[in-house]
């Protein structure tokens, strides 16, 4: 039996990210990002405040998500998963552990609460927020809410 949350299958790839490619493999993303090459296509190319040299360096984006329909959430939630894995970057020195934010903090809108909205500073490659700007793009534009990557360095 496979352990959804921490449990391998034969792909090699967690149980849980093989469903979530599934469900967003439509978008614009490859179904295994472990082991097909990512071809950049117009909406899932790099962003544009950075270079390709410095592609695998570390950056930090604000993502902003307004009017996002519920039944979506976790489909985002995946999608960030799947785009970026390179590790967090670290809290700074002074930032309390116990009251630190560790995941995405959904709200409901304000002008329709079956849908929700979230504004988190996230990090990762520039290739990496590009391949997640390409998939909100693409989830946007199909159920029609707003969804924005911006960098902050």
């Amino acid at each position: 039996m496979i352990n959804m949350l921490s449990g391998s299958n034969p792909t090699g790839l967690p149980a849980d990210l093989m469903s979530a490619e599934r469900q967003w493999a439509g978008f614009g993303m490859p179904e295994s990002p472990k082991t097909t090459k990512i071809q950049p296509t117009a909406m899932s190319r790099p962003l544009s405040w950075a270079s390709q040299s410095d592609k695998d360096e570390l950056r930090s984006a604000l993502l902003s998500i307004r009017r996002l329909p519920r039944h979506l959430r976790a489909t985002v939630e995946s999608a960030m998963v799947v785009c970026i894995q390179s590790p967090a970057e670290p809290c700074a020195a002074d930032v309390d552990l116990l009251t630190a934010r560790w995941f995405t903090a959904w709200r409901r809108c304000l002008e329709n609460h079956r849908r929700v909205e979230c504004q988190e500073v996230i990090t990762g490659t520039t290739r990496e927020l590009g391949y997640l700007r390409g998939v909100l793009a693409n989830l946007s534009q199909e159920h029609d809410f707003d969804a924005e990557v911006r960098p902050l360095d």
